[in-house]
């Protein structure tokens, strides 16, 4: 889904530059990207909390779910809406303790 997301705004960029009337690509591709944005923005920490900020930052009133990716019914998850909320469950930064398992944000 990322690489389509990616095909259709270079379409549309394209299009932008060229005019209306402009198609580059062989295939019907769709006007705007409303088809595609169905799906919210999902990260997995802690690998992309970087990635993850940036994009809480640019909507600090949104609610995120969290949910733990190796568990299954339910358990362990829960929904945040503030950054200090994933910095208590974020793991500690000393190489004794242990690694917190990963979750899937959106």
């Amino acid at each position: 889904l990322k690489r389509y997301r990616k095909e259709v705004d270079r379409h549309l960029a394209d299009a932008a530059t060229a005019g209306s009337g402009a198609h580059t690509s062989g295939g019907s591709a769709p006007e705007d990207r409303s088809d595609i944005d169905f799906l919210p923005a999902t990260y997995l920490l802690p690998a992309d909390y970087s990635l993850f900020v940036e994009e809480f930052r640019k909507n600090p009133n949104a609610m995120w779910i969290m949910k733990p990716t190796a568990k299954a019914r339910g358990v362990g998850i829960f929904i945040i809406n503030k950054l200090t909320q994933i910095k208590k469950w974020a793991p500690k930064s000393t190489p004794q303790q242990a690694q917190r398992e990963a979750y899937v944000i959106s």
